[in-house]
């Protein structure tokens, strides 16, 4: 992963930037690493599943079966939940899935619209709520709020969850890991990592950092309380009831 500085040059000798991934304006952009994917196998089988063609499902859920890191699934979802990405379970576009020996690998990409969406100050959020205001978590019933920020499409859960939904293990909390290293992270930690943002992307630099920040911190506090309410709501469809089992020291860090 790096950032890479694209001129207008660029896009004029190189039109595939333009025409294959969209990109219409110079600048600075993130750019990862190609991979083999077979994303394109999974859109047809989704498709054939939509139309209703016999043993579709059955392809679909085997093409699930063979992911080597299903166990990153959850890890993504805490994620989303943890930075308010409100795009990626809408769109399939934002998962790959790398091609392996033995199957495939989820990965997960593009968070643009992590913190509410791309936009700082030109647009207001959700029943009029400021971003500002999002991001200082000044909305009532919060964990009901989030998910639905995050996971639902219109009034129903996203197609994504949906696809996701049934590869989430619950024999243990699948997301105690992911919470662990995330309390671990330092406010010195995750500012660090807002730093190596460019400027370029921000529209109140420190400012705005700042307002992630603070959000970030927060937010790690409230994902016990968030999850378990997913539980409550009987969202996770391999869940047999009760809220989650969270290890004592992170309980008493969260209270």
């Amino acid at each position: 992963m790096a950032l890479v500085k694209i001129e207008e040059i660029d896009l004029e000798v190189y039109s595939e930037l333009r025409f294959t991934h969209h990109i219409m304006e110079k600048g600075l952009y993130l750019a990862v690493e190609a991979v083999e994917t077979t994303t394109q196998n999974l859109d047809l089988l989704l498709k054939e599943k939509n139309l209703g063609i016999p043993h579709s499902r059955k392809k679909v859920n085997n093409f699930f079966n063979k992911l080597d890191n299903k166990e990153d699934i959850p890890k993504i979802l805490y994620f989303d939940l943890l930075t308010a990405n409100i795009d990626r379970y809408r769109n399939l576009g934002n998962l790959i899935f790398k091609k392996t020996n033995t199957g495939n690998y989820i990965l997960a990409i593009d968070f643009g619209y992590c913190f509410f969406g791309p936009y700082w100050s030109s647009k207001e959020y959700y029943h009029d709520v400021s971003k500002r205001d999002l991001l200082l978590l000044n909305k009532s019933n919060w964990e009901s709020f989030i998910l639905k920020a995050c996971l639902m499409n219109n009034y129903s859960l996203g197609s994504v969850f949906n696809l996701l939904n049934p590869f989430i293990d619950f024999k243990e909390n699948p997301f105690a890991n992911i919470h662990s290293i995330a309390l671990n992270l330092t406010s010195n930690n995750i500012a660090d990592m807002l730093k190596e943002v460019p400027d370029s992307w921000l529209v109140e630099g420190n400012h705005q950092r700042n307002m992630y920040l603070n959000f970030l911190l927060n937010q790690i506090k409230r994902m016990p309380g968030i999850l378990n309410y997913a539980v409550s709501q009987r969202l996770f469809v391999n869940n047999k009831g009760g809220i989650l089992t969270w290890p004592k020291e992170q309980s008493m860090l969260v209270q």
